[in-house]
């Protein structure tokens, strides 16, 4: 069958795709079930869209509709660079610097001040901006804050005549003993960290070196900088549940659609990686603007969506789910631990053996190990099970999990082609032609 494709621009639906939704509707025999794809994240476009091309004929009978959503991080990065620029000459980063320097004159505390207040205005407009438009104080909340050595940086880039630069980086400049005091602080907290998480019945199965790894990435703010990234993805995904955004047409249509044959029909939702967090996020919205009767099956494949997310989004409308409806896909635990980020360079892999879902869990979580739906680890071990971990694994039992080679049902060994192993599409199509895998 035609995949249909859906494509969104910082998550909002553009004018020329509401047509191909209205056709992907017009088109569509309630008989055959329908299914919507969500690829992963950090991906542009054009490969999203080779990717969709090589998947067209691999869903069977179903109607397909494929959600084009551009999560490239250089894309990203550009747009946030982009923003920071533009919000550098707007009148409230003016009245800022022009409030710090009058403070600074009588009070003296002008590196304080304008450290707090330049990064709380800038967390929020950064994003608060178009084409986002997201509430200030609700991003802010959950965007991490700018590195400080971008902030001296700016400052020192802005403050001009009538402000005092300041002489030197307070964050590259050592300051005699004390300086070296607070540096061997820092370790000895790095040293700390590292010795924690390896130590017996922590629930970390990673070497130790690339437990060092990461440890010193967070140390060097790079958990910072890639959240930007991060956290990006996770805004375009947010953005297109809210008014204006793709998901929220595409809910809109089915809701006229199914008010127009109100006969059952199957839906199912297919994510992979960063997908799956799109997947639950429709689940949430679904709950404000479908029909009651309208529920979604749901597969996660070699999921980054965390436990956290998943409970406040799906498990808080898990009416939205039929009832043995939902299926995870991942790998093993083994095969996940060498699946290596960085494939192709020797010394990169030694030093990080592990795969893109351990570093968003490691590096880019809120907390290191952060629990996530995709790894076979946070099933197993019995350490993690508690709290969000331990609903989630009560919710969904281990007959629909399935870890990739050790069940038939996906024979996949890394995480980037997950989505194209011949067993896994094979699995998916039965789920599409049975409702059972």
């Amino acid at each position: 069958m035609t995949i249909y494709l859906y494509k969104s621009k910082y998550g909002k639906a553009r004018k020329t795709q509401l047509e191909i939704l209205k056709k992907f509707f017009q088109d569509w025999n309630t008989a055959q079930p329908m299914v919507i794809c969500f690829h992963g994240g950090l991906i542009e476009e054009s490969k999203a869209l080779d990717l969709a091309a090589r998947l067209e004929f691999e869903f069977g009978n179903a109607h397909t509709l494929f959600f084009i959503w551009n999560s490239n991080p250089v894309v990203i990065l550009k747009d946030l660079v982009q923003r920071a620029a533009g919000f550098l000459e707007t009148d409230e980063a003016k009245a800022v610097l022009k409030s710090v320097s009058r403070g600074a004159k009588k009070k003296g505390v002008k590196e304080k001040l304008s450290s707090v207040r330049l990064r709380k205005q800038a967390n929020g407009v950064l994003w608060r901006r178009e084409p986002y438009k997201s509430d200030l104080k609700k991003v802010a909340s959950e965007l991490p804050a700018i590195p400080k050595i971008f902030e001296e940086e700016l400052f020192k880039a802005r403050l001009s005549s009538g402000v005092t630069r300041r002489k030197k980086s307070s964050f590259l400049k050592k300051q005699g003993f004390f300086g070296n005091l607070k540096d061997g602080v820092e370790s000895l907290f790095m040293l700390f960290h590292v010795l924690r998480r390896k130590r017996p019945g922590s629930g970390d199965d990673r070497a130790l070196r690339a437990v060092i790894v990461e440890e010193v990435l967070r140390a060097l703010w790079v958990d910072k900088i890639g959240g930007l990234v991060w956290n990006g993805i996770k805004e375009q995904i947010r953005e297109s549940f809210k008014a204006g955004g793709a998901g929220t047409a595409f809910l809109k249509a089915l809701k006229v659609y199914c008010k127009i044959n109100p006969s059952p029909k199957r839906i199912i939702l297919v994510g992979h990686s960063a997908g799956t967090i799109y997947a639950a996020h429709m689940i949430a919205a679904a709950n404000k603007i479908l029909p009651p009767e309208c529920k979604f099956e749901v597969v996660f494949l070699a999921s980054a969506c965390t436990f956290k997310t998943f409970e406040k989004l799906v498990l808080k409308n898990q009416a939205r789910v039929k009832k043995d409806g939902i299926w995870f896909f991942g790998l093993q635990g083994k095969t996940e631990k060498s699946d290596a980020l960085m494939k192709g360079n020797n010394v990169l892999e030694f030093l990080y053996p592990h795969s893109l879902l351990y570093f968003v869990s490691g590096v880019l979580g809120k907390d290191s190990n952060e629990p996530l739906i995709g790894m076979e680890l946070f099933f197993k071990n019995s350490k993690h099970n508690k709290g969000s971990v331990k609903k989630v694994r009560d919710f969904v039992k281990p007959k629909y999990r399935y870890w990739s080679p050790i069940d038939k049902k996906v024979t996949a060994k890394d995480h980037a082609n997950f989505i194209e192993d011949t067993a896994l599409l094979a699995s998916i199509r039965k789920i599409i032609d049975t409702g059972a895998c």
